[in-house]
């Protein structure tokens, strides 16, 4: 069921923020598994925690045993560990797998919020509609979004058509896309390479995929062709054009490529596509002992409707793979040539400042028996302008968020069949993108984590980190219970953060989730949280769908409660219902119904 993906996502699955395209196609894999002994490398990269490498790896064990017997059978696939068998189960099946050629699918979801803001444009409702088509080689996809007080009900639209011609044209595209190469340097989003306490998640390289996020400046708008010129090299072409929220003010010309966009109020819509974005680009790759790929792009602006150029720049790229043994070699680097650049965090300050800049990415894995070993490091300096990717997840939503560099290490044992360790150790440098006399902060990330299963259902979870940027500092525990009995999911956890200057922050997170029947479940949460700190802060972290719901932060004191049911009405119809309050102290309470429903047909 699309809407139950939430109880796999993992004992904490950090979602990329914002990202409800990969969610979604996770609760399509859910209702779909991929049938393990007849799916295509292509088809494995659909799920998040599978590598390109260990797509390969899969498949070629599948070739030696003649196939998969059941799903426990991965575990005989070099360099798949038990913590991602245990993240893929769901989504994979030995069964046989239903593919019927016409495929409907219609996503409705309304948000009511609650007091009402005063001085907005339109209605108080958040909306989302989409539909998607399947038909034998052919796929398409319909979004309209209206946020919060925006007057139209298709504030934002986006759509386009895949076509999959035959082995040697596999994809075009014609209409709205993304596209995710190498290590994400150059062209992915959300990040493609995440750190966590689960080890490295490296990019995906999916190429060409069809756009059905939310964000209003983040796509491409135009053509898209995939060509396999032999059964190692293939090809990729490009174009878009597109418009982007911007403004000018006192001479100056501002860009927006932050991924909201607010339409509510009359400043919002003054800046509303006054910029067009024009990109032209192609892509090799070589896929032989060394993976080997190389990107080039034109990205041009233009005063919209005057049509007046405002800047450019060019951006060339090489990345490879290479798998050694129990160990997997990977890199990016790139190279910026820009005729003005950014100063500002969030929006894009046009002033004509030629320059050249590098960027690159480069790291190793290793795994083997119980031991899993991890180095990264990066280097993505604050004049290296890339709008349609978000490397690493310790950096913002968009390019105009802090670039930095530094070295990540990472290592992973598991101590006994039930116990299991974790931590990373990072150490960066963020230059920040606004010109001034401030000097780059230094900082570093350390974390570590126990685990341990008293049984099948039943693990406690223990972890300290430590932050540091400049002179600011955070120390943050938590203690965490997850227990399963039959048909009920509960969680329970604890934190504690204590910041510079005296600040702390704690909270009490719990919930439960009932399975009633086969196609109904109720779940409720609870928090309580008393936070003032100020640099570092703490996050929900909740197991549902971020559609729904997304990891926000916790500050001040007060509590907040979720009910959901969520259910299978007809055989071809779903509902999702949610309430959610939230009572802070010495403020009003606030209130958020959401209502979601599914038809498949």
């Amino acid at each position: 069921m699309w809407l139950l993906v939430i109880f796999l996502v993992s004992q904490e699955f950090e979602a990329p923020q914002g990202n409800e395209a990969l969610i979604d196609e996770l609760g399509e894999l859910e209702q779909h598994p991929i049938q393990l002994n007849k799916a295509k490398k292509e088809d494995f990269l659909r799920i998040y925690w599978i590598s390109p490498e260990l797509a390969k790896s899969i498949i070629e064990t599948r070739n030696k045993l003649g196939g998969f017997k059941n799903v426990d059978d991965l575990n005989k696939v070099p360099g798949l560990t038990d913590e991602v068998l245990e993240l893929i189960k769901l989504y994979v099946t030995v069964g046989v797998v239903s593919e019927p050629s016409l495929q409907v699918e219609i996503r409705t979801r309304i948000k009511e919020s609650f007091p009402r803001e005063t001085g907005k444009l339109g209605d108080s409702r958040k909306a989302y509609e989409r539909l998607k088509l399947g038909y034998k080689k052919i796929s398409g996809v319909l979004l309209l979004e209206k946020d919060y007080y925006e007057e139209s009900y298709g504030d934002f639209i986006t759509g386009g058509i895949m076509l999959q011609l035959n082995k040697r044209f596999p994809k075009f595209v014609l209409g709205d896309y993304k596209l995710e190469f190498g290590e994400g340097l150059l062209f992915g989003y959300p990040p493609l390479i995440t750190f966590k306490n689960q080890g490295m998640i490296k990019s995906r390289e999916r190429g060409i995929r069809l756009y059905t996020n939310t964000g209003e400046n983040t796509y491409l708008r135009g053509l898209a062709l995939e060509s396999r010129i032999n059964s190692r090299i293939r090809n990729f072409i490009f174009c878009s054009r597109t418009l982007l929220d911007g403004k000018v003010e006192s001479g100056e010309v501002f860009i927006y490529y932050d991924y909201e966009s607010d339409h509510s109020t009359e400043s919002g819509l003054d800046k509303r596509d006054r910029i067009r974005e024009e990109l032209l680009g192609t892509r090799v790759e070589w896929d032989g002992a060394i993976k080997l790929g190389f990107t080039g792009y034109r990205n041009s602006h233009f005063l919209n409707p005057e049509g007046t150029e405002i800047g450019t720049h060019k951006l060339l790229g090489a990345d490879f793979s290479y798998k050694l043994a129990k160990t997997q070699w990977f890199g990016e680097l790139g190279k910026c040539d820009t005729s003005w650049r950014l100063s500002s965090p969030f929006l894009c300050k046009l002033n004509h400042h030629c320059s050249t800049e590098w960027a690159w990415v480069t790291g190793v894995e290793y795994k083997r028996g119980k031991l899993r070993l991890g180095a990264l490091s990066r280097h993505y300096p604050s004049h290296f302008y890339v709008f349609h990717s978000s490397p690493w997840a310790d950096r913002s939503v968009t390019t105009g968020g802090l670039a930095g560099k530094g070295n990540y290490l990472y290592i992973g044992y598991k101590i006994s069949k039930s116990t299991k360790f974790s931590g990373y150790f990072d150490v960066f440098t963020r230059l920040p993108k606004i010109y001034s006399q401030e000097l780059p902060e230094q900082g570093l990330k350390y974390s570590s984590e126990i685990e341990h299963k008293v049984t099948k259902k039943f693990s406690i979870t223990g972890r300290y980190s430590f932050k540091s940027i400049g002179v600011s500092w955070s120390n943050q525990f938590r203690l965490q219970a997850d227990i399963g009995v039959k048909n009920i999911d509960m969680r329970v956890r604890g934190e504690k953060g204590y910041e510079t200057d005296g600040r702390d922050g704690e909270l009490l997170y719990g919930d439960i989730n009932f399975k009633l029947f086969r196609n109904l479940s109720f779940s409720t949460r609870l928090i309580l949280f008393d936070s003032n700190l100020y640099k570092f802060k703490l996050y929900e972290y909740e197991r549902d769908l971020p559609g729904l719901m997304t990891n926000r932060v916790i500050a001040g004191k007060g509590s907040r409660a979720y009910f959901i049911i969520k259910g299978r009405v007809a055989s071809i119809c779903e509902l999702g219902l949610k309430y959610e309050i939230t009572s802070k102290f010495r403020e009003s309470l606030t209130q958020r119904y959401s209502i979601q429903l599914d038809l498949e047909i």
